[in-house]
């Protein structure tokens, strides 16, 4: 985010944090210099000791930058897509053999959204089995805006389990991203075995309903068993966000820009009533028309740093009754204007 644009600050939260030795990992992967490396991390203020131990965890935010830069370092615009063909399960840890110890496909997704909370808690798998089954890929805050090559890597590494579970290549209906094509769209399309789109609601992959029957090339129900039990005792006692804030926050990073949304939507995925969510919510000392503009807005101003919609297109995607009704809701927000916001970043990026 640039200087001149003044978005108000989301309700406090917990720093966004990743696994360090997932960084790790993509750094051995791609072989780096001993000053490469510690420039990447010494930028950010880390060091090896954060991204050595397996207990460690690092900022999001971080992660994400490095990975782009280490990126445009390697001159790889495809380099997520490169290293998740490189990555086995104990990049995900016992989330990833438990997905490859399930029986069936469907189980083996399902086990892992359930769980996939070991990697980090920022970001989610959302998996839909019907009508049409779909594993969708989303991090919660909407600022956080350099997350193409961590979007790609996410979708790619969860095609690469499914090749591991299945024991040979996979191809999926369809995968969708929501940031804009770098690389040629045939790297893409070789990679997945599929069309790929661009510039869409969600990062998805997209699977057949008798997909989901497939049978792994082994199943171990003793080993599945035991990581079941071995995840279920490491579980965070507080594993879904205590404040309703943060639970609405969570919904509305799955929803805004991708289908419409009303308070009525969020109360029913939360299991609560409209009239109860907003009480809960005012207790907080926040609405539920602020959250979801404040969303909204920082949806906005992703795909005007990420793509080339028009404004009219970026209006009607989220809701707004025309481009004049999100220039002001836009403005009211961060202070400028959605065409000024861009040439600030365009200008930025020169």
């Amino acid at each position: 985010m640039n200087s001149h644009t003044r978005m108000r600050p989301e309700t406090a939260r917990p720093r966004a944090e990743i696994r360090g030795t997932v960084l790790r990992q993509i750094f051995d992967e791609c072989a780096l210099t001993d000053a490469v490396r510690l420039g990447l991390l010494g930028g950010y203020g880390l060091s090896d000791a954060d991204i050595d131990g397996e207990d460690g965890a690092i900022p999001l935010a971080a992660y994400l930058e490095i990975f782009e830069s280490l990126a445009d370092h390697q001159r790889q615009p495809t380099l997520g897509l490169k290293l998740s063909r490189r990555m086995g399960p104990d990049l995900a840890g016992a989330p990833g053999y438990l997905f490859l110890g399930a029986p069936d496909l469907g189980t083996a997704i399902d086990e892992f959204v359930r769980t996939v909370f070991a990697i980090q808690g920022a970001t989610f798998l959302d998996f839909i089995r019907a009508p049409t089954p779909m594993m969708s890929y989303f991090i919660v805050d909407q600022t956080l805006t350099s997350r193409r090559q961590d979007a790609e890597f996410s979708l790619a590494y969860m095609h690469q389990l499914i090749c591991l579970f299945l024991g040979t290549p996979y191809a999926p209906v369809e995968l969708t991203f929501e940031h804009a094509r770098l690389a040629p769209l045939s790297s893409y399309e070789r990679h997945f075995g599929c069309p790929v789109y661009f510039e869409q609601a969600r990062n998805s992959l997209i699977m057949r309903p008798q997909d989901l029957t497939l049978k792994a090339r082994r199943h171990d129900p003793r080993l599945a068993s035991l990581l079941r039990h071995y995840l279920t005792m490491i579980r965070p006692t507080k594993d879904r966000p205590s404040r309703v804030t943060d639970q609405v926050d969570a919904v509305l990073a799955k929803t805004v820009g991708a289908d419409p949304v009303t308070v009525a939507d969020v109360a029913f995925r939360l299991g609560t009533t409209e009239h109860t969510l907003r009480r809960k919510l005012s207790a907080e000392g926040v609405s539920f028309r602020e959250l979801l503009r404040a969303k909204k807005i920082a949806v906005a101003m992703r795909q005007l740093e990420d793509t080339e919609f028009s404004i009219l297109d970026i209006a009607q995607k989220l809701g707004y009754s025309d481009a004049a009704a999100f220039t002001r809701a836009f403005r009211a927000e961060t202070g400028v204007s959605p065409s000024l916001h861009r040439k600030q970043v365009n200008r930025l990026r020169r």
